[in-house]
């Protein structure tokens, strides 16, 4: 997990080298920023109800699905608005009504929308 968030910190930092820091990031570099909020976030744990590793993270328009074996949650991005060039400002809402992990969930099942 740490070779993981030193990696997406990397690429963020020398993308904003590369670009400046006043323009605005290209969607690849939004979608990191998302995700490296969510890792960070000290909502994602307690939200998972155990210590189960996460074994799926899916996008989904403005929203994650976070999958371990005995939970699934959705995570939602919510964007705020801006009045400058730059980042995008967005927090995430946790969706703590949880459901199972299971065949029947549309969440054990990537091809399911």
């Amino acid at each position: 997990m740490k070779l993981l968030k030193a990696s997406l910190g990397i690429v963020l930092f020398q993308s904003m080298i590369s670009i400046g820091l006043e323009g605005a990031l290209p969607p690849v570099y939004e979608s990191i920023r998302e995700l490296q909020a969510l890792i960070d976030s000290p909502e994602l744990v307690p939200a998972l109800e155990g210590v189960a590793p996460i074994t799926e993270i899916q996008r989904r328009d403005n929203r994650f699905i976070v999958v371990t074996p005995n939970k699934t949650i959705e995570v939602t991005v919510v964007y705020q608005p801006v009045d400058h060039p730059g980042p995008a400002k967005f927090y995430l809402d946790f969706h703590h009504e949880t459901t199972e992990a299971s065949e029947s969930s549309p969440f054990a099942h990537p091809d399911v929308e």
